[in-house]
């Protein structure tokens, strides 16, 4: 172990907790992607002043964006419809973020296929981006379900780094005035299915 004389390198990440969560670095590339997984502690010989952080300063730096307005973007899905959230006021939105390697992905995306047939009338729509490499292997993922929405592809991982998405899936929920009011990652059946369910009837 480290001692005064020596120097010590550790690693860790637990930003998705116990969640089923996937993040396969080696599939996600662009100026947007962050690999949260990679770091190091660094190690004092002496005691280091830590400055004062008040609770404001936490809740206003956390990184998080419910609460907040949706990221503005414009993109083109596959079916080749324009995508501009500034279009969505009025509608409730379903944001997912995919890849076909992924295993909860599949878990997920079947009921994200029957939640937006429960509520279409209700003018509930979901947008799946997809951060496969080949954006083929997105839509080909999407098509297997039966989705009857199109895919962004995010093969440059822009649309990952305004989100701040690290690990899929990523799945935001965003109210009539155009913000965001949920933020789940990950899928298991039994521990979020519900959740994901009251977090959709919330913003109808």
């Amino acid at each position: 172990g480290a001692t005064k004389e020596t120097a010590g390198l550790m690693g860790g990440h637990n930003n998705s907790g116990e969640r089923a969560a996937c993040n396969q670095r080696a599939a996600s590339f662009g100026t947007g992607n962050r690999n949260m997984t990679t770091g190091f502690r660094c190690c004092a010989d002496t005691d280091v002043v830590q400055p004062k952080t008040t609770p404001d300063q936490l809740r206003k730096d956390d990184g998080t964006l419910v609460g907040k307005p949706v990221p503005a973007f414009t993109a083109k899905d596959h079916l080749g419809a324009d995508v501009n959230p500034a279009d969505w006021k009025g509608k409730p939105v379903l944001i997912n973020f995919f890849a076909s390697w992924c295993g909860p992905c599949k878990k997920e995306f079947p009921e994200l296929v029957n939640v937006q047939k429960e509520h279409a009338a209700k003018g509930f729509k979901v947008i799946s981006i997809g951060v496969d490499r080949e954006a083929a292997k997105s839509i080909e993922f999407d098509k297997s379900f039966g989705a009857e929405w199109g895919v962004i592809g995010d093969e440059e991982s822009d649309l990952m780094g305004k989100f701040g998405v690290y690990s899929m899936p990523a799945t935001f929920i965003v109210d009539r005035q155009g913000v965001i009011r949920h933020y789940d990652t990950g899928f298991k059946p039994e521990e979020q299915l519900e959740k994901l369910r009251n977090a959709v009837k919330s913003v109808l």
